[in-house]
């Protein structure tokens, strides 16, 4: 049987509990007007990964069944994180090297991954989306031109 990559089961025991559900090595949580995806994406040069998030607004997407990479907001995991945590990162990400077991590689990746969720999940509605974006929370650097205008548009129209 072969053994579980350790990144993807690390991602898995974190999603699942909050209602994500696996396809290939993409979660997907769905919301009334969101779709939340966690891609764990391998490098076509080695045994590196890197971990995507986006944030689909279902009222703009032109997708019938959309993936991670059409989001309208998209970061890397090591984006969100401190630079010394973002080197941490890359090298938990990279299974070549041999700093780490597998066991200590999956609890070191989901302390990681935890700073990286509260900001996916704060993205679960049009309304929370523009207030982490008006709240500089969301970087507009991470949104799509038309993720932008819909969430300017929510801020321009929330009372207030």
């Amino acid at each position: 049987m072969p053994q579980l990559n350790p990144i993807v089961a690390a991602v898995g025991a974190q999603l699942r509990p909050l209602g994500f559900r696996k396809n290939a090595r993409s979660w997907c949580l769905e919301n009334p007007e969101t779709l939340l995806f966690v891609n764990v994406q391998k490098s076509q040069f080695g045994n590196q990964f890197y971990l995507n998030c986006s944030v689909v607004f279902r009222s703009i997407s032109t997708v019938d069944r959309p993936k991670e990479y059409h989001g309208d907001i998209r970061f890397r995991l090591e984006s969100v994180l401190s630079p010394s945590e973002a080197d941490l990162c890359v090298e938990l990400l990279n299974l070549e090297n041999g700093l780490f077991s597998d066991e200590e590689r999956q609890a070191k990746f989901a302390d990681l991954v935890d700073r990286a969720l509260p900001l996916l999940l704060r993205c679960r509605s049009e309304a929370s989306a523009a207030e982490a974006l008006a709240t500089r929370a969301l970087p507009d650097w991470m949104l799509s031109k038309a993720g932008i205008e819909l969430l300017q548009r929510q801020t321009t129209h929330s009372p207030g």
